[in-house]
């Protein structure tokens, strides 16, 4: 397999953490691009130009981090990331998507943050800040009830708020949350996370 990935993307670090997990690195080769270069190769494989993108044994491409983690998931053995059935899978994966929400207006508020100053749209800045700090206030209301065992709401969150640091330092929200944040620096250790922490090129 071979995974397009960047060092920066959070939605690539979702994936790059859910192999490591399940302890399938030795099948998959990780090719790190930069996609605002709009590298020819990874368009073809993804007509967005985004990453990741995951290119399979058997020759087809997956282009959505969700669907990757699903295609692991239940492709290889290992540690479950996703419960299979029940109230379980459901929870887990509202989590996710709770987490993935940080994740977008986090780019949206840091993609416009880069734009000059006079041309930036501080209304939308303002409107997905407001968006990270209600949902990481959800986290600090719900972590305790994720699953004993790791699965991808564990990642999920700490890859958000690491995430949320590394784009939006203004944003403290460790201060109001500090139980939050002492949970989330445990899932932090792990290799897999220590391994894919984002980083410029």
């Amino acid at each position: 397999m071979k995974l397009f990935a960047s060092f920066t993307s959070p939605y690539a670090r979702k994936v790059k953490v859910v192999a490591r997990e399940k302890g399938i690195m030795d099948r998959m080769e990780e090719v790190f691009c930069d996609p605002w270069a709009d590298p020819a190769e990874l368009r073809f494989h993804n007509p967005h130009g985004k990453v990741p993108v995951l290119i399979t044994d058997e020759g087809f491409s997956l282009f959505n981090s969700q669907l990757i983690v699903d295609y692991l998931d239940t492709t290889f053995d290992g540690p479950k990331m996703i419960p299979q059935s029940g109230r379980a899978r459901w929870d887990v994966l509202n989590a996710v998507s709770l987490a993935d929400g940080v994740l977008d207006a986090s780019v949206v508020a840091f993609l416009e943050r880069k734009r000059p100053e006079l041309e930036q749209w501080n209304m939308l800045i303002d409107r997905n800040i407001g968006k990270v700090k209600r949902a990481i206030e959800r986290m600090s209301e719900t972590y305790q009830a994720l699953p004993d065992e790791l699965t991808l709401a564990h990642i999920m969150y700490a890859n958000a708020l690491e995430y949320v640091d590394f784009r939006l330092p203004d944003v403290f929200w460790r201060r109001e949350h500090m139980a939050l944040a002492d949970w989330a620096q445990e899932i932090s250790h792990r290799p897999s996370m220590q391994e894919t922490q984002p980083r410029e090129a």
